[in-house]
């Protein structure tokens, strides 16, 4: 997804970082070992250093896209479909959905030129996502708008530079962020928007020069992250957004040094990722939650190194991604018991 990169609180930098990028096998969980696809491949999956997961309360099953190096799960609907994207060897960005029969539906890019980040869908079958080209100086970043018929519908903010579309609810309002300041893909200065009937409503949190919109509900309420890139350790927070407007902040997990609600149902329950140092100061430990009426609730997969949280479906049930404790490398150096050394070489 999107890295912040400009951030000098080296801690905070690599937090966000994690956010924003997206072998164990469970005893109780995981697909089919050979799983087919819509567009006829038929191969066992690879397992790589992460993979994505969905939690139903009870037991935890682990997404691997066939023949993916890397499977990141983003959002779930309330039949259960998941939607998210894939990594092959070569690194590019693939988008998928997931149906509760374990089928899997493939996403690319129309014009076969830019990596494709799928990140939301909703019951209606329609799915947002962004076309991308990551560069330093010159990317290319367009959300888009897919029907369930297929049809694709650009979404560039009027005047922005990037725009980025992260998730949609059943009422088909579009949550996203956007810079008007340079192409540098991943972005650096974000600011959030809600597209409604054709048009773009930009969104900017009180007291920061920083914005994102992470998910929407069907009631119109969205959350979202806060900060000044000068100032983060004083200023980021995450928060609740009404539809008129207003501006609740969302609690932190106690002990964490930055937590992160990014998930949010229709019953007000969120998915949250918190970061955790190591007593030593030199590594950052992700933790996944689910937040009911204030209170956090652990959500780990056995034997992962790190959990993400990514969404929440009226269910309750969750999805995300995890490392596992043979990571290394680039994929595996995204999340997860991260030494602050690997991590600098993303900073500016």
């Amino acid at each position: 997804m999107v890295r912040i990169t400009r951030y000098p609180h080296r801690i905070r930098a690599a937090v966000v970082s994690a956010l924003v990028l997206a072998a164990v096998t469970l005893a109780a969980s995981g697909l089919p070992a050979a799983a087919a696809t819509s567009d006829g491949q038929d191969a066992a999956p690879a397992r790589g250093a992460i993979h994505g997961y969905v939690f139903d309360g009870e037991r935890y099953r682990t997404i691997d896209f066939p023949g993916a190096t890397r499977t990141e799960a983003w959002d779930i609907t309330n039949s259960g479909d998941v939607i998210g994207y894939y990594a092959n060897a070569d690194g590019r960005l693939h988008g998928f959905r997931l149906d509760k029969r374990g089928r899997y539906t493939k996403f690319d890019d129309p014009a076969g030129d830019l990596e494709n980040d799928l990140t939301g869908g909703n019951d209606r079958g329609v799915t947002v996502g962004s076309l991308l080209r990551y560069d330093p100086t010159m990317g290319e970043a367009h959300g888009y708008l897919r029907s369930a018929r297929g049809k694709f519908t650009t979404l560039d903010v009027p005047g922005a530079l990037t725009t980025l579309a992260w998730r949609i609810n059943n009422r088909g309002q579009v949550v996203g962020i956007y810079s008007d300041v340079d192409r540098q893909v991943p972005l650096r200065f974000l600011r959030g928007y809600i597209y409604e009937d054709g048009r773009f409503i930009r969104v900017d949190a009180p007291g920061v020069s920083n914005t994102t919109l992470n998910d929407i509900n069907d009631r119109g309420q969205s959350i979202g992250q806060a900060f000044v890139p000068a100032d983060p350790k004083n200023s980021h927070y995450t928060f609740l957004r009404e539809r008129d407007g207003t501006f609740t902040r969302l609690p932190d997990v106690p002990g964490a040094v930055q937590t992160i609600h990014i998930g949010l149902n229709n019953r007000g329950q969120t998915a949250a990722t918190a970061a955790f140092l190591s007593a030593d100061g030199t590594f950052v430990t992700l933790r996944a939650f689910r937040y009911d009426d204030g209170e956090p609730t652990r959500i780990a997969v056995p034997g992962a190194v790190s959990t993400f949280a990514t969404a929440i479906n009226d269910r309750g049930h969750i999805v995300g991604y995890y490392t596992d404790p043979a990571a290394g490398g680039a994929a595996g150096g995204a999340m997860g018991l991260d030494p602050l050394g690997t991590m600098d070489p993303m900073l500016p």
